[in-house]
């Protein structure tokens, strides 16, 4: 319950949003890379299926720059993963 109101504080975070957002894109891609995908010849498609796992990495790292960025301009969050990381 604590979690879901915490992240309820900062839903209108620009970039608390960019990570949902990337994080949900990833978990597609990641998803459609160990998932089927099929061309017009019905073979698999092995190249777009690595084009989505290399999307999933770079989603990755974006990911990791937005959480970044969100916890740099909350005071709050920053001393919390400070002591966490210790």
């Amino acid at each position: 319950m604590i979690q879901y109101r915490h992240s309820l504080d900062y839903q209108n975070d620009e970039n608390w949003t960019q990570y949902c957002t990337y994080r949900d894109l990833r978990a597609q891609m990641l998803s459609s890379a160990v998932g089927e995908i099929l061309n017009a010849s019905e073979e698999t498609n092995y190249e777009q299926k690595m084009k989505n796992a290399i999307h999933s990495q770079t989603l990755l790292s974006m990911m990791n720059v937005a959480k970044e960025t969100f916890i740099q301009n909350h005071s709050k969050l920053k001393g919390a993963v400070e002591a966490f990381n210790r």
